[in-house]
Formats: C-alpha cells, structure tokens, sequence
C-alpha cells in the first residue's frame, strides 16, 4: 500500500527535500488505517485458531486489539524454536507475513517456529516495538509453551524486522533478558539516522521518499535515531561485544547493503562470529516476495531462485547452530 498512496515520494533524492512531505503522509494516517485493517484480518485468523494472543505484558499494548498475536508452528517433543519477525519499514505487516516462509522451515528444520508480531508506527514509535518483541520473548522463555527450548532460540528477522531482531540482541545482554542462540538478519535496515538522501542510488531499491517516512514514523519526533537500539549500526564496540553468532544476508541491489555489511564488520571486530552471504544481484526483500502469496511485489524468476538457494544456505546454517548448542 505505500508506493502507491505515496508516488510523490519515489521521484527526485535528498533527505532534507522529503522532509515534509514525509510528515504530510503520516499525518495523514494511512498507515495506521493500513495496519487496523491488517489487525483486523488477523484477529478473524485468531478466531479460527490460526493465530495466538500471548498473555498480556506490562509493555505490550492494553487488550485483545492490540496485543500482539503470534502464528505458533509447534512440535510434540522439546526442541529448538526459531522466531520470526516480519518487515515493512515498522509500518506494516502481520504476523502472518512470513508464513509460507516460516512453513518451510518448520517443514525443512523439523522445529517449532514462532512468528512474532509487534504494534506499528507511527501511531507507535520507537520502542514499542522493541519492547512487544521483548516481552513475547520473555514469556515464551518463561512459560516454555509448544515444546520449545529457550536455550536452543534463534531470532530472524527481515528488514525492519532485521533491525528488530538485532536491537533484541542488544537488548537481551544490557539489560539481562532471555539471549537468543543465534541471529538471521536478512538484510536488515540499521541505520536510521542516516539520511534517505545519502543512500546509493539505484532503480530497484526502495525509494528515498519512502525511507525518510519509515525512519520518521518509527522516531515519531523523538530525535533517538543515532541510539544504538534504533540503530545498531551505531552500537559501540562493547555493546556488540558478547553477541550471538549471526548470519547476515546483503542484496547487491539494495540501498539497505552498506549499513549491513558494516554492521557484520562490526560484529567481527568485536569477536562475534559472522557467517555472510551477499547476494550480488539480488533486490530488497527479494525473500518475502518469493514465499509470500500476498506481497504486493512480483519476484523474477531470478529473483526467486536465488531466495530459495538464500533460504536453504540459512536453513543449513541453523542446523549447524542447532547441533552446536
């Protein structure tokens, strides 16, 4: 729903020029009708048993409408459990986004995979998202429901959702919360505090315009776009210091591609091993465009082929996480 509601936005570059249009669409909250309208389609999805309401958290969102529902791929026996977070520049997507995604490698893996949701921007801004992802975790950790085994947790996330999976981590060892195994960031957006304008120019990324809304909703005013935990590419050394090992995919294609490969740079010189793969023709999101039926962003066979060759490297990978745990 974006580019299209938001053509204005994908023409000439520069930040600074895109400011106030940037502002313009938010205010005119068609992101927040999307995204009631998404919650609307999952809760009906709930009803049938298809997706799950988690227990409510002191920083989840108040009742059944906000809280964040989950889709639960669960095992008889206890074992390893990944997490999955969607993307959509923290304005838009479900919990169900990644769902044939996630079917295949609950299918491929043999383990439980919990897609997790998180309440968007801008109607709520950085941290609330964050702390959604937290406090599901948390529980999950806690209660250790569907036969998984927190100490065996792996947390993926693509895009934005990459950027949520990496700020977990952070978060999980400054404060002491359940630490994940291991990371997936398919390429992950995570640097908001650079401006749309200085991003590599290229036909196929997302466009400039539409980048400085994302970064905007999500900072809702806040001016905390250069903290490590919005965006991780600006943690200091010691903060990255005893991360999980991570697995990080970059598109070639992509004006999301600096900011990962520096941020697996920094991992590295912090001692944190780094498995990369870079996709040198690949495009943005080229992995959700190919398992999801309902993206609005047809995959080239191209396209599509390499994302199943990413997605089976990833899952060889997990393997190789999961019998060293």
């Amino acid at each position: 729903m974006t580019e299209d509601l938001t053509g204005d936005l994908t023409g000439d570059r520069g930040g600074s020029r895109y400011g106030e249009k940037a502002d313009k669409v938010i205010a005119s909250g068609i992101y927040e009708r999307a995204w009631r309208g998404e919650r609307e389609e999952e809760l009906s999805l709930a009803l049938l048993g298809q997706r799950v309401r988690l227990p409510e958290q002191p920083d989840c969102g108040e009742g059944d409408e906000l809280r964040p529902l989950c889709y639960v791929r669960q095992m008889k026996k206890i074992g390893p459990v990944l997490l999955d977070i969607h993307g959509g520049g923290f304005v838009e997507g479900t919990a169900g986004a990644d769902d044939a995604l996630c079917d295949y490698y609950h299918r491929r893996l043999g383990i439980a995979v919990v897609s997790l949701d998180y309440r968007k921007a801008p109607a709520y801004p950085y941290p609330a998202a964050l702390r959604d992802i937290a406090a599901q975790v948390e529980w999950l950790c806690r209660e250790r429901p569907w036969g998984i085994r927190p100490e065996q947790m792996i947390i993926m996330g693509h895009s934005a959702g990459g950027n949520l999976a990496a700020a977990y981590c952070l978060l999980a060892v400054r404060e002491g919360l359940p630490r994940p195994a291991a990371q997936i960031l398919d390429y992950p957006y995570l640097d908001l505090q650079m401006d749309c304008g200085d991003r590599p120019a290229m036909p196929e990324a997302i466009s400039p315009g539409i980048m400085e809304v994302f970064r905007r909703a999500y900072d809702g005013g806040q001016g905390r776009m250069g903290e490590s935990l919005m965006s991780p590419v600006c943690a200091a050394q010691e903060e990255l210091a005893g991360l999980p090992p991570a697995f990080l995919v970059t598109c070639g294609r992509d004006s999301l591609c600096p900011e990962g490969r520096r941020y697996g740079e920094l991992l590295q010189k912090a001692g944190v091993p780094v498995a990369r793969l870079h996709c040198a023709e690949a495009q943005h999101g080229f992995i959700e465009h190919t398992f999801n039926a309902r993206s609005r962003f047809a995959a080239a066979a191209e396209q599509k082929e390499m994302a199943r060759r990413t997605v089976e490297q990833t899952a060889q990978w997990i393997e190789m996480m999961v019998s060293s745990i």
